[in-house]
């Protein structure tokens, strides 16, 4: 006795493509892939690139953080997630591969904090259906390794893996 799902009750997200449209998007991946060729290329330009790096991860997470905290949100929380990973691909492409790069002076790590405690944030303050408030409909849907809804296991998942890279990235000692 299966029964037909009802509609949502919620609007589909529109998405902000000031934030993440398709020139974004290329954008960071070409700064990304261009990251790795410099180091593959000149690996005595790492700090240079860490720094440049630096400048477009403060850039991103204020963006973030203004369109969040806004009075009235333009970012729906679960596209803060999107955000995060264009945040967290430019760290992964700036820490070496046999180990991390550890920033030398408090500037340098200004980026790393606020992206720690942005992602700590988003999975442990925000909203438990990631939408907007005053909307009760289902989570949404985001892509990990396959379709997920935004409940639950992947949930949990996303919780620990903040706290991993808190600690991985940002060590207290």
């Amino acid at each position: 006795m299966l029964s037909t799902p009802e509609p949502l009750g919620c609007e589909v997200i529109q998405g902000n493509p000031d934030f993440y449209g398709l020139g974004i998007r290329i954008s960071v991946y070409l700064q990304w892939v261009t990251t790795w060729i410099n180091f593959v290329v000149d690996p005595q330009s790492a700090q240079a690139a860490y720094d440049i790096n630096s400048v477009f991860v403060f850039a991103l997470l204020v963006a973030t953080m203004i369109a969040t905290l806004a009075e009235e949100p333009t970012i729906q929380p679960v596209e803060t997630h999107i955000m995060l990973q264009f945040v967290l691909g430019f760290f992964v492409t700036t820490l070496s591969t046999f180990g991390l790069r550890y920033p030398a002076s408090s500037s340098e790590q200004l980026p790393v904090c606020m992206l720690v405690a942005t992602n700590i944030w988003l999975w442990f303050a925000s909203q438990s259906n990631y939408r907007l408030a005053g909307q009760t409909c289902d989570p949404p849907f985001i892509f990990t390794f396959s379709k997920q809804q935004l409940s639950g296991p992947i949930v949990n998942f996303c919780k620990a893996v903040s706290i991993i890279i808190a600690v991985v990235v940002y060590p207290p000692f």
